[in-house]
């Protein structure tokens, strides 16, 4: 057990060994479209390298999506990184101020915390969550799109005020604030949620915890001592003390142990982030587990995501070769 604040309640953490580096796979390489070019001229909607989705913009009616955001402040670096042109190069930096300003616009501030907004009612949800509501995956996608817009723009006060809402815990039972992402259970286990209920439940979804956890390792990463670290290993933690519940034999694992009969419509995500984590922890049960569920679901992958799978794979075993026997 261990106490973050005297104020919060203890979590359980193992204390995994953890990268110095970030984990190879969570950073894909997103190019702008061939062609692109970065206009100035023309609206954020229509110089972005990557649209918000039609449900978002039509059936939302939201101009923003945290995970359209990272794939742009991506594509971004990406080309300010081999443009040349000092005119594009100025271009592409107006882009990344405007695209950074959009991010902040859905934005609210709860003290010295920040949460990314979402202003649309969500029905996919038991209950469902009225707008505005807030995520641990969409603070997750601020903080390593942010990241990568640290090379060009000053979002130190940014990455710090998104991390700091996965500080403020809600505990099981207890009151739940107006605000929260992350959600200690009676066990101890610490979980990012990716669908905080109203009534004050965690759906506990795994993608989201994940992600959550791996933004948080890049955030201690550059921020060492603001007790990141701790909220990485705790996360890690949870997902190795229950990454059996959420595999069903023979089938694609469950989405969220908050919806017990429901599959992950990702099969593949699943057995990726597994294999991600053991690169980060160097934990033996995450990849054994990733091996599990890839058996259980290889027949049913397409050849893009079996690729996308077996990188993640070599990539952990290449940083993590010291507990594994070929």
């Amino acid at each position: 057990m261990h106490s973050i604040a005297p104020d919060l309640p203890e979590i359980l953490l193992v204390d995994y060994d953890l990268l110095t580096t970030p984990v190879v796979g969570q950073h894909p390489v997103l190019s702008p479209p061939e062609g692109w070019h970065p206009q100035t001229s023309l609206s954020l909607e229509e110089a972005l390298p990557f649209p918000w989705s039609k449900t978002y913009t039509d059936e939302y009616g939201q101009l923003f999506q945290p995970v359209v955001f990272w794939r742009n402040a991506i594509a971004l670096d990406e080309y300010l990184k081999s443009e040349q042109d000092p005119a594009r190069q100025l271009a592409a930096l107006t882009l990344a101020n405007l695209l950074l300003e959009r991010l902040r616009a859905f934005t609210v501030r709860d003290g010295d915390a920040a949460f990314v907004e979402n202003r649309f009612a969500l029905n996919s949800t038991s209950p469902a969550l009225d707008a505005p509501w807030v995520s641990a995956i969409s603070n997750a996608f601020a903080i390593l799109g942010c990241l990568r817009l640290s090379k060009h723009l000053a979002v130190d006060e940014d990455l710090l005020m998104y991390g700091r809402a996965f500080q403020g815990i809600h505990t099981q039972g207890g009151v739940a604030p107006g605000r929260w992402i992350s959600f200690r259970d009676r066990a101890g286990y610490l979980w990012f949620d990716e669908y905080p209920l109203p009534n004050g439940r965690a759906t506990r979804v795994q993608n989201g915890h994940i992600f959550a956890v791996l933004a948080l390792h890049e955030l201690s990463l550059n921020f060492p001592g603001r007790d990141f670290g701790t909220l990485t290993q705790a996360g890690a933690t949870t997902i190795e003390a229950t990454v059996a519940c959420f595999r069903r034999p023979g089938t694609y694992s469950r989405y969220a142990l908050g919806r017990w009969f429901e599959g992950d419509y990702l099969p593949g995500r699943a057995i990726r982030q597994l294999y991600q984590l053991y690169e980060l922890t160097g934990a033996q049960r995450f990849l054994s587990y990733g091996d599990l569920l890839l058996k259980d679901t290889r027949s049913d992958l397409s050849q893009t995501y079996l690729d996308t799978v077996t990188f993640a794979r070599k990539a952990a075993l290449r940083r993590r070769p010291q507990s594994v026997s070929e």
